[in-house]
């Protein structure tokens, strides 16, 4: 991680919005229904040149793709990790570190798996049920050669790559605690 002694470093964690031709994709890359998948590689990495160009020129020193390719990471941990499966439909509140908070809010938590559902994907409550491997590699080499090429556009400190943990998003049937 880079340091400044002359002032505080700046960056942003989370997705940054997607421009509508490729959630149109992304939305049938979901819905198991028929998409390009070249186009939808071109999509994702025109996205990430995209954001991270506005990153920079907003003036961050320390930037990411954005999120460009992944829906959330629900789908990032199916697509990318073996041993889960979902276990239903519904929010994914069942998870250790939202469901306390999510009793708390009852109605703020509704709204929101309610409109991020409707933006591309229902979110579906996962579980653990197998042995956790990462079977990502060929995905991950694509986010990082994305950010890369977008890099050489832009003069910045750092850049980072977001990632998840599986325990805040879906609950253990599997291993023992």
């Amino acid at each position: 991680m880079k340091r400044s002694t002359e002032r505080i470093l700046t960056t942003h964690v989370g997705s940054l919005a997607r421009p509508a031709a490729l959630l149109d994709v992304m939305r049938d890359k979901e819905h198991d229904q028929a998409y390009d998948a070249e186009s939808f590689a071109a999509l994702v990495r025109a996205a990430v040149g995209e954001v991270v160009l506005e990153q920079a020129a907003s003036g961050l020193d320390v930037v990411s793709d954005g999120e460009q390719g992944k829906v959330n990471f629900l789908t990032y941990v199916r697509e990318r990790l073996t041993g889960f499966e979902p276990v239903g439909e519904g929010a994914a509140v069942d998870a250790g570190s939202w469901k306390l908070e999510a009793e708390a809010f009852p109605e703020y938590y509704a709204d929101y798996f309610g409109k991020y559902g409707a933006a591309v994907a229902t979110i579906v409550p996962m579980a653990c049920r197998g042995p956790v491997r990462y079977v990502g590699q060929a995905a991950l080499q694509t986010d990082v050669d994305n950010l890369r090429v977008a890099l050489g556009e832009v003069s910045v400190a750092e850049a980072f790559m977001p990632a998840t943990i599986p325990q805040g998003i879906a609950r253990n049937e599997f291993y023992a605690i």
